[in-house]
């Protein structure tokens, strides 16, 4: 708890001689703001004219007590001038009486910024941050209603402060200033600015050098916005073999290779013992053919005799179903399914394939200015500054979002103002938009309300703002111009859903050009085998019909 002791009471009687050049001093010093109280004797009205001339902030406490004439009683008066050198004129409000018989009477029981609320119309230089190209007065481009992604944090305080100037008569002179640090702060501390029209985050600098309010308004995130990429499989783990693991295709070739083993053996097995010959064709390719056929569901060419040699196909066509109808189940739910987010950190995207860049705003350059985290200045070196080897990536808001639209960029934005360039209106899919996804890069922050260090309206503005507060006023006012990311709405059943790319089924397309070279090459290379030839003189020796008969 911090206890101040430096409030001082002073007495003054205005028949002292030295008593004017005490007020004056007093004026010229600034001895009349909140930590010196004052209490003025003074003849009827001997000094009026005199007191028109001394800077009495609005916050000065300043009691005038004088006899009252035909009477045993004494009159005060609260006197003050809310901004003499804002175009302000003494006022005087009246405060109670006081008599030997009855003590002090005080007729005023309401705040201080309550009594004093009707300044005389004071004018105040207030500094606004635009970024967007003006083609209108300033003035016109605050109160505009439309256009809410431009300049929000600036129009939304507009409307909060112009809400303070409306209940204590304040005008203001909008200065355009270049920004937060060198255009409001800097002008602040210059006192070339009262207030500042736009909110600014709290800073322990900013905080040495004005006051800031302690009521945050808007509330803004800064993240790095990124379309996330499908999961890198690599090689030939694609669409078709993602369902198994290695293993498990591993232990699936070796109980086709032992099938196929048995149903040769089956097949020899009937050749020699049955008096009629097997059907079935006595070869390794047949028995592979059969075994794979029955695999991928298309049947076999035909059933073994043996009992032993059924249990082997009836193992075969249940091994077939089970291992079919979970690949295939697989698949299908592999596309229905979301692919899993693996950048959810900052060190994830640093150690992802992702380009990254900032908005090239003053409030997110300042930033890596003081960067302590071994990953964020590992990521700005990196990947924004390129190692000063390239450009760095810093760019406008709609270069930086149109570059997220593409994929394979991170961007660092306010949320806020991002929202309102993300949506199917504007150009975005569906499928970009679910795409989307969020890093916050800080905690959430508010902007509050700044001016001048000692400045006489401070405590005024503290108090109208909270009074907004407390109303739900300022939050109203902040809700008008907040804006979200567009939520996905692309339902599970949707066609892009189910969008199939190339890299998904690359393999597919790989075994069937190999099939097809096979297929053109093996009758050219066959026709010049001696099996070959072999085979055609056979069937030219081969007698016919004819020949049997005779």
């Amino acid at each position: 708890m911090k206890i101040d002791f430096h409030h001082i009471g002073i007495v003054l009687d205005m028949q002292c001689p030295w008593a004017k050049s005490v007020l004056k001093n007093a004026s010229d010093n600034e001895r009349f703001d909140k930590e010196y109280h004052w209490l003025v004797f003074r003849e009827q009205n001997s000094t009026k004219n005199f007191l028109h001339d001394l800077n009495m902030p609005i916050n000065s406490d300043l009691l005038m007590i004088q006899p009252q004439i035909f009477t045993n009683q004494w009159v005060l008066h609260e006197i003050y001038n809310p901004g003499i050198y804002h175009g302000g004129s003494l006022k005087y409000l009246y405060y109670g009486t006081w008599c030997s018989e009855n003590g002090f009477k005080i007729h005023v029981n309401d705040n201080l910024y309550i009594r004093r609320q009707n300044t005389g119309g004071l004018d105040l230089r207030a500094g606004v941050v635009i970024r967007s190209k003006l083609f209108v007065p300033v003035i016109d481009y605050l109160q505009n209603k439309g256009q809410i992604k431009f300049d929000a944090y600036t129009r939304s305080h507009h409307q909060i402060v112009k809400n303070v100037g409306e209940t204590y008569n304040l005008r203001f002179k909008y200065i355009r200033v270049e920004d937060w640090v060198h255009g409001i702060v800097e002008n602040l501390v210059a006192k070339k600015l009262d207030i500042g029209n736009s909110g600014v985050f709290i800073d322990p600098e900013r905080v040495s050098m004005t006051s800031i309010s302690p009521f945050g308004l808007f509330p803004y995130r800064i993240v790095f916005l990124f379309r996330h990429p499908k999961p890198s499989t690599g090689g030939l783990s694609d669409t078709f073999l993602r369902p198994l693991t290695y293993s498990v295709w591993g232990l699936s070739m070796i109980s086709a290779f032992v099938i196929i083993v048995l149903l040769k053996i089956t097949v020899f097995t009937e050749t020699r013992k049955l008096i009629k010959k097997s059907e079935s064709e006595n070869t390794w390719s047949m028995a592979t053919f059969v075994t794979f056929g029955a695999i991928l569901q298309q049947g076999i060419e035909s059933t073994p005799r043996l009992f032993s040699g059924r249990v082997i196909v009836y193992i075969l066509l249940l091994f077939s179903v089970l291992l079919y109808q979970f690949y295939s189940a697989s698949i299908v739910s592999s596309l229905l399914m979301e692919p899993p987010k693996t950048i959810k950190t900052l060190k994830d995207l640093l150690d992802s394939s992702l380009e990254v860049g900032i908005n090239n705003e003053p409030y997110i350059i300042s930033w890596y200015k003081n960067i302590k985290s071994p990953t964020e200045i590992q990521l700005y070196e990196k990947k924004i500054m390129r190692e000063n080897k390239y450009p760095p990536h810093m760019y406008p808001l709609l270069t930086g979002l149109s570059k997220v639209k593409k994929g394979g960029f991170a961007y660092e934005c306010m949320a806020e103002f991002a929202s309102g360039y993300i949506s199917v209106n504007l150009g975005w899919s569906e499928r970009e938009i679910c795409d989307l996804t969020q890093i916050q890069m800080r905690p959430e922050q508010r902007l509050y309300f700044i001016s001048q260090k000692k400045s006489p309206f401070k405590k005024l503005f503290h108090v109208g703002i909270l009074m907004q507060v407390e109303r739900g006023i300022a939050k109203q006012e902040t809700t008008k111009w907040l804006r979200e990311i567009s939520p996905c709405t692309l339902d599970s059943l949707s066609s892009s859903t189910f969008s199939v790319n190339f890299d998904d089924i690359a393999s597919a397309f790989l075994v069937l050009a190999v099939g097809i070279i096979y297929e053109l090459l093996s009758p050219i290379g066959g026709v010049t085998t001696p099996s070959y030839q072999l085979l055609i003189t056979g069937r030219g020796n081969r007698p016919t019909s004819d020949n049997n008969s005779q």
